[in-house]
């Protein structure tokens, strides 16, 4: 019975989002109408998935079914697909390779259009008035992080001094490829005057 409600649910959620997903169609047609094996690891199941350009369908996978790609995630991994975050949880994809990155790339660019889906229950207006302030402070967020992140590297580079700056590893590099030179260059002067004394 759980089971059967955990498949209906994510078959309504998949569909709904694919949707209102912001795509474009012609990219991903080789993928839809193609038979896939998802495989969920919290709970234990096995689907039978088929991906269309509006829907999603879902069904218990049977043993005897064929399938051209099998995905193993969780539930928690799918439904934040869902809602457009990057999961936390693995996501791994086998079966015919052109099929498996396609899907890949189709995971990863899944982004649903949330003013479409809020528009149809609150209206065009609300829904956008609701939206926009989100994706700004959203995207505020992502840059200050980046910001946080790479002022953070600066402090552990220059002030902890816990790893070499970028121009210590170049001097290195460079130390290291100078050395490189010499040593080939002493090679090759030994080799010449182990040939000079074989003459001799």
């Amino acid at each position: 019975m759980l089971i059967s409600l955990a498949i209906a649910t994510l078959e309504k959620a998949f569909s709904y989002a694919a949707s209102h997903q912001i795509t474009t169609h012609q990219r991903w047609r080789d993928l839809y109408d193609k038979p896939l094996l998802l495989r969920l690891e919290r709970p234990a199941m096995s689907l039978y998935c088929v991906i269309h350009a509006d829907a999603v369908t879902l069904r218990p996978a049977d043993i005897h079914d064929t399938v051209a790609v099998s995905i193993t995630t969780d539930y928690q991994a799918l439904l934040a697909l869902l809602q457009g975050r990057r999961p936390q949880h693995a996501i791994t994809i086998q079966g015919q390779r052109k099929l498996a990155q396609l899907f890949h790339h189709y995971l990863k660019n899944f982004t649903p259009n949330i003013e479409g889906m809020l528009a149809s229950v609150i209206g065009d207006g609300a829904a956008y008035a609701i939206t926009v302030p989100l994706t700004q402070a959203a995207e505020r967020i992502r840059k200050d992080f980046d910001h946080m992140h790479r002022s953070a590297g600066a402090y552990v580079v220059h002030e902890c001094d816990l790893t070499p700056s970028k121009r210590a590893l170049q001097k290195f590099y460079r130390d290291v490829d100078n050395l490189h030179n010499r040593i080939d260059y002493l090679a090759q002067q030994l080799h010449d005057l182990a040939q000079q004394r074989k003459h001799l």
